[in-house]
C-alpha cells in the first residue's frame, strides 16, 4: 500500500530563510552553503532567502489542489490552446487583440446609440 505524502495545511510565510506556519511553527529551513573561508556567504544567505520565498509561493498557489502537478500541467495545456487560437485569429483577421477588442468596443457602442 502507497504511503499517502501529507504536507503541513495551511498558509506558509516566509521569515528569512525560514519557512513558517503563521502561528511561527518551523516547517522547514533552506540552507545555504558556507564559503571557502568556512564562513556563511552573503550572497549564498539571499540565495537561500529567495528559495524559501519561491517555497511558500508555490504552496500557497496550489492550496486547495488534490494534484498540483496534474493541474498546472492541465492549465498549460489549456493556455498553449488559447495562445494557439489567439494566434490563428490574429492571422485571419490581420488584428491585434488590442485592434480585435476595439471593434467589438465600437460595435456594442453602436449597438447601443441604435437602441439594440
Amino acid at each position: 500500500m502507497a504511503r499517502e505524502h501529507k504536507h503541513t495545511p495551511g498558509e506558509w510565510y516566509r521569515n528569512g530563510a525560514f519557512v513558517r506556519t503563521q502561528g511561527y511553527e518551523w516547517i522547514a529551513e533552506c540552507a545555504f552553503a558556507k564559503d571557502g573561508t568556512g564562513l556563511h556567504s552573503f550572497p549564498r544567505a539571499l540565495e537561500a532567502s529567495d528559495n524559501a520565498r519561491r517555497i511558500v509561493q508555490c504552496v500557497n498557489a496550489c492550496a486547495g489542489m488534490p494534484d498540483p502537478v496534474a493541474e498546472v500541467a492541465g492549465l498549460k495545456r489549456e493556455r498553449d490552446m488559447l495562445l494557439d487560437a489567439c494566434g490563428a485569429l490574429f492571422e485571419s483577421t490581420g488584428k491585434t487583440l488590442r485592434g480585435i477588442w476595439a471593434d467589438r468596443i465600437n460595435e456594442e457602442a453602436a449597438l447601443d446609440a441604435a437602441g439594440e
